[in-house]
């Protein structure tokens, strides 16, 4: 069985982070979240992997590389974006008759095996893995019969208008046949067109229930979980860590090769830290993700956030939960990073600072990004004030509604009249917690340095 990987999104919800690293390459418990994946694989016998790419491809191809796979792992470059079936297709002809179609961007406990029998039980041309999800609004939705075989498909509805709560998983088992129809070279989506198209001729599409973990890793509160997921149960510390013995830590953590933590620093629970920290005397890391060579003063605390690689925080540091550091910023000393807030990449913050929303450079080319998006299909009809909004999250990746009428310089009071008719038309989408956080629901969008 071969699987082609598709691993060519921007992860516009994870910026700052995805500036710098493309999602399926981020670290989750230690390695890239696609090379975990890959390991799913080869436990499952698959015998080569086709990884598709686009956005940060060479950083993609890079980093597989540097793992240690045991069946053989190829990239192919998409020249421009094309979809998910439309990259498929870009490979085709490298694919067996039969094959694995996969989103590289999830954590999970995939049961390869199993989903794979169930496609052969059923002489199935599609087969999808589906979950059920509270939240449907970024899923595609199907209904199925007693027999599994699915009757129709819902794109993202709205929890009260969606006709079921099985989520299209984004893990397929499909015949190279299905394909023979997608055009070569031009954008195409497996379900707002390859799958009602197939559903419409008659195809034998069936629907085999995951019930294990799964977790797409495109939001802050997604990517923390699934690391955590990971190490749970686990308290490793590699060679060459520095451990003072009035350090505690506090179970589960993954502490990396050559990291340094200072006296009476408190890891834990829930910290992943990467190889080459450097953590002052008296810092307090816990619920988040530290990538490699992240240096970080003393008596600094850290809960439930991601700092990213080469970022340097200062004495007496606080990163408030849900917050992103980017990569290579100096956060001055004293500095609050607010619940929620995003910082970067490349960004100097000032000793003191009360960060509360989005500091980036980008921010001050929204002018352009804004002239930018009015071209493209589905912003170009936008009122100025929505298109404004449009541009921010595409800067930022996600805003409470406070942090965008702040940046927008939008009145608070009608800062919602604005956000309302942009999630009624289906360009941006909100979280459900408090306070709401948006984002654009396309994850198309190019932003430059």
């Amino acid at each position: 069985m071969q699987a082609i990987i598709l691993a060519g999104g921007m992860g516009t919800r994870l910026r700052p982070l995805t500036y710098t690293i493309p999602k399926p390459m981020l670290p989750v418990a230690g390695i890239p979240a696609l090379a975990h994946i890959i390991h799913a694989l080869e436990e499952a016998d698959c015998r080569e992997v086709l990884v598709t790419t686009n956005y940060l491809a060479d950083v993609v191809s890079d980093g597989l590389k540097a793992q240690n796979f045991r069946i053989p792992v190829r990239c192919i470059t998409e020249q421009k974006p094309l979809g998910t079936a439309g990259c498929v297709k870009n490979a085709i002809d490298q694919l067996d008759e039969e094959f694995l179609v996969i989103q590289g961007d999830a954590v999970s406990d995939m049961r390869y095996g199993e989903f794979i029998d169930f496609h052969h039980a059923n002489n199935a041309d599609v087969s999808i893995a589906v979950m059920r999800v509270q939240d449907t609004r970024e899923f595609g939705i199907v209904a199925i019969n007693e027999e599994q075989r699915i009757q129709r498909f819902q794109e993202k509805p709205r929890p009260e208008e969606a006709f079921s709560n099985l989520a299209n998983s984004g893990f397929y088992l499909v015949k190279r046949s299905v394909f023979d129809s997608v055009p070569k070279d031009e954008p195409y989506d497996f379900s707002r067109q390859l799958f009602p198209r197939l559903m419409s001729e008659g195809a034998r599409f069936f629907a085999w229930e995951f019930r294990g973990y799964w977790v797409d890793i495109g939001r802050v509160q997604n990517y923390l979980d699934g690391n955590l997921h990971l190490i749970k149960g686990k308290a490793e510390i590699a060679p060459g860590v520095h451990i003072p013995e009035s350090a505690t830590l506090v179970p589960p953590f993954l502490v990396g090769e050559g990291t340094h933590i200072g006296a009476s620093c408190v890891i834990g629970p829930g910290a992943i830290i990467a190889s080459g920290c450097v953590l002052g005397a008296g810092t307090n890391v816990s619920g988040s993700v530290l990538h490699q060579n992240v240096w970080i003063g003393q008596a600094a605390r850290l809960n439930d956030c991601v700092v990213a690689a080469h970022s340097r925080l200062g004495d007496s540091v606080s990163v408030e939960p849900m917050s992103i550091i980017g990569e290579s910023c100096d956060i001055g000393s004293n500095t609050q990073v607010c619940a929620h807030s995003r910082v970067g990449p490349v960004t100097p913050v000032a000793p003191g600072t009360v960060v509360d929303g989005v500091v980036s450079p980008r921010l001050d080319k929204l002018e352009s990004l804004q002239r930018t998006m009015s071209l493209a299909p589905a912003y170009k009809d936008l009122p100025h004030d929505q298109l404004i909004v449009c541009a921010l999250l595409a800067v930022s990746g996600e805003m409470t509604a406070r942090s965008i009428a702040a940046s927008a310089e939008i009145p608070f009071s009608r800062v919602h009249s604005v956000l309302t008719p942009l999630e009624s038309r289906g360009v941006i989408l909100s979280t459900l917690d408090v306070p709401k956080r948006y984002a654009l629901t396309g994850d198309d969008v190019r932003t430059t340095s």
